[in-house]
């Protein structure tokens, strides 16, 4: 199986924009919020005249009753307005209080800023309020913001919904028109973007407490509505709830980038963490389902002696793995498949997690599930720490269970806390449902232990709400993105989930895969058609690359694409995502967009962009142009094979696209790759860059390169002694210059010299 490589030629460079700025663009795009007061309603749209979306009535459940402004219950004691100024600019406000019985106010505020294309709204219950459950996990107790599902434009709206389990993965798409919506609602539900068929976007999402606020789509009423979990019942006084819908004019990508980025500049999470995380960086090794040892040993042996043989076998092979992912098969469970105590079975590791990690030396990415009723830990089982047992499930209350777990757990080689089965134990318990503050509690309390310890933490099967809570923890560097792998199934999918989860400053983990077809022995009885595509696919999408291999049967070429000798990734500087014109054919399903998997993303060194594209799986053909994917008319030069230079340059422009085939399949997925072309005093160069790699240029081979009148030197990084070979086009031609890195891990390749001065 041989996928097609492109290498598109850019003829100049361009600098990076620099930090982006959440200001207007020139009128008339800009979000447009309009208040009727005398009716308490509101209109949002993208000027002045537009109308995208109109409110439905404002409600509030309590002390049994609904409060509703459709009928008068909900009633006006005093409007509010105030100009302040919070992190995020300076704002004008207005908030409408209401009245319910017995003396209790709530209120709605409006939040517009100041040259800002994003509005606040905000809901707040002034007193204790009881009796406030609607008895059903997938509605709210209280609807602000809420809109009408109806036809407001001349041209049909879309919508793009992220909902369920690993960040959204349940996302839905449609024209935005009665009958027509499916929108995920309550526990599972995530932001939600309307579209036009331009890629002007508005997004919709909690802002606050965000384990306890939740999204409502009613077909019946024809309505969207965001607030409190359904079956909240208690409300403390003063507790407050925020929502903001953003508007993105430069399409649906850059819209949740701008979105992320403002959330992450007002919640302070930086890319420190992500970018230090040392299974983000480096190659691992994986035991998690779809592995060929998930619950599963070599013959006659444990897993302790099958994991010292991984080791071995990779370290002849010439594969660097530098962690090792321990799964659900490593701790006690109860009959219930909660965890009872976590820590290693003594016949899964006869020495101990301790012994494990003297003989291989290797970090260790600690997988968990729920606590079970029956957890040693808990108080109620004769253990040292506050939980709330709900059978079969538990929930630790006090920060220092965590603190505790995860010091102990450090001596055995812990580095990152995998969080397993989110969905499972926030949906399992009636205390997380019904509470307004402890969902949030349980994940803050776990972040600050495990930054507190020198640990980062992975989500696994994480709902929006707790994707949306890693905000607050800075901790949280990655999240699984897509379905467990299964040898053969469509877990490389993630085009669309790491756009969310890239814009909340968390890598996207495509999950292990097998680099090689066949693994006799396997517990599931399947093969791997498209290794080559899960590989590529774990590499583009920036978050963990870790096969799961039978020993013996390891495909190491395909691994090494990956990364250097040393293990370390040579990944691009952001996920792979799904380009806006696919997006919006799913939701609008007109022609406009292709019929397949497109994503792009780019490595940036220096100031100049060299741009990826991956296509796969097109069930029919489509003319891509490069404003499509942020690059410039250039040239395009198309191979068979990574190594085969026999090919033509090709122009590549918004009047001659490149054409994408049915031939983008899953087993012959086709890579593009946009590089830059030089013009020296006695020729024209062109950089491509490794070739033997998916990611020709990438900032973790290249520091920086440096184009002079008649040579180009690129500054490289790499193993000690590790041999290298980039490809460079001369008026055309192909060179290859090989390298070996020097003793300090650094070399300078000078094209002229078609060599290498070691550092």
């Amino acid at each position: 199986m041989i996928h097609r490589v492109l290498i598109l030629l850019l003829s100049i460079t361009y600098s990076h924009a620099g930090p982006l700025k959440f200001e207007s663009p020139t009128p008339p795009r800009y979000l447009s919020l309009r208040l009727n007061q005398s009716s308490f309603s509101y209109q949002i749209g993208i000027s002045e005249t537009s109308t995208w979306l109109n409110s439905a009535p404002i409600v509030f459940n309590a002390f049994g009753k609904t409060y509703s402004t459709a009928d008068g219950t909900l009633k006006n004691v005093g409007v509010r307005r105030d100009n302040d100024i919070d992190r995020l600019g300076s704002y004008t406000s207005t908030e409408w209080l209401f009245s319910i019985e017995l003396n209790t106010i709530v209120s709605a505020t409006f939040k517009q800023y100041t040259s800002q294309n994003f509005v606040i709204f905000k809901q707040t219950f002034y007193n204790d309020t009881t009796g406030c459950s609607v008895h059903d996990a997938s509605s709210v107790i209280s609807h602000f913001p809420a809109f009408q599902v109806a036809v407001t434009t001349p041209e049909p709206l879309g919508y793009f919904s992220y909902g369920g389990f690993m960040f959204g993965f349940k996302h839905t798409f449609g024209t935005y028109e009665p009958g027509k919506v499916n929108i995920v609602s309550g526990t599972a539900s995530g932001p939600f973007a309307l579209l036009d068929q331009t890629g002007n976007a508005v997004i919709i999402s909690p802002f606050s407490e965000f384990m306890s606020s939740s999204l409502h789509y009613s077909g019946s009423e024809n309505s969207i509505r965001w607030g409190l979990l359904g079956e909240v019942d208690t409300v403390p006084a003063h507790f407050a709830t925020e929502y903001i819908a953003f508007f993105g004019p430069g399409g649906i990508n850059q819209a949740y980038a701008d979105w992320g980025r403002l959330m992450r500049e007002f919640y302070g999470k930086t890319s420190a963490y992500r970018d230090s995380d040392f299974t983000i960086n480096y190659l691992g090794y994986y035991t998690d389902n779809g592995a060929y040892y998930y619950y599963q040993t070599e013959n006659n042996t444990n897993y302790e002696q099958t994991l010292v043989d991984v080791q071995k076998y990779g370290e002849v092979q010439g594969i660097p793995y530098r962690y090792v992912q321990l799964d659900s098969w490593f701790y006690p469970k109860a009959s219930d498949q909660g965890v009872i105590t976590w820590i290693g079975l003594p016949d899964v590791f006869p020495d101990g997690l301790e012994g494990l990690n003297q003989k291989t030396k290797w970090p260790v990415v600690g997988h968990n599930r729920f606590w079970s009723h029956q957890t040693t830990y808990a108080k109620q089982n004769g253990g040292e720490y506050d939980f709330i047992i709900q059978p079969p499930f538990a929930i630790p209350t006090e920060e220092k269970f965590w603190d505790d777990l995860f010091r102990y757990s450090r001596t055995w080689g812990l580095a990152v806390y995998e969080q397993d089965w989110l969905d499972i134990e926030f949906d399992g318990l009636n205390a997380t449902l019904t509470s307004a503050r402890l969902g949030n509690n349980w994940l803050l309390q776990m972040g600050r232990a495990a930054e507190n310890n020198g640990l980062t933490i992975q989500y696994c099967m994480a709902d929006p709400r707790d994707a949306l809570s890693s905000l607050e923890i800075p901790v949280v560097t990655q999240a699984r993105a897509s379905e467990d792998y299964h040898p053969g199934n469509n877990n490389w999918r993630l085009g669309l989930t790491s756009i969310f989860a890239d814009s909340l400053g968390v890598a996207p983990f495509k999950d292990n895969f097998w680099t090689t077809t066949y693994q006799p022995g396997n517990k599931y009885n399947l093969s791997e058609p498209n290794p080559e595509l899960t590989a590529a696919v774990a590499t583009l999408s920036t978050g963990p690359v870790g096969p799961g291999d039978k020993i013996g049967f390891s495909n190491v070429e395909l691994i090494m694409r990956s990364c250097d000798a040393d293990g370390l990734i040579l990944k691009p500087n952001k996920p792979a995502m799904a380009i806006d014109a696919q997006i919006l054919e799913l939701a609008f399903k007109n022609g406009i967009g292709p019929a397949g998997e497109v994503w792009s993303t780019y490595s940036m060194i220096n100031d100049n962009y060299f741009h990826i594209l991956l296509a796969a799986d097109m069930t029919s053909p489509y003319a891509l142009m490069p404003s499509q994917i942020g690059s410039l008319p250039t040239y395009i030069m198309e191979n068979s094979q990574i190594a085969n230079s026999a090919v033509v340059p090709v122009p590549f422009s918004e009047d001659q696209p490149l054409n994408l085939t049915t031939a983008c399949t899953k087993s012959n997925f086709c890579l593009y790759h946009t590089s830059m072309r030089f013009s020296l005093s006695d020729r024209n160069v062109i950089i491509y860059g490794e070739f033997s790699k998916w990611v020709p240029m990438s900032r973790n081979r290249v520091i920086s390169f440096t184009v002079g009148s008649n040579d180009i030197q690129l500054e490289l990084q790499g193993a000690y002694m590790e041999i290298v070979t980039f490809l460079f086009f001369e008026d055309m031609n192909p060179v290859y210059v090989k390298c070996q890195i020097g003793d300090s891990g650094r070399a300078t390749m000078s094209l002229v010299d078609r060599a290498c001065q070691q550092v």
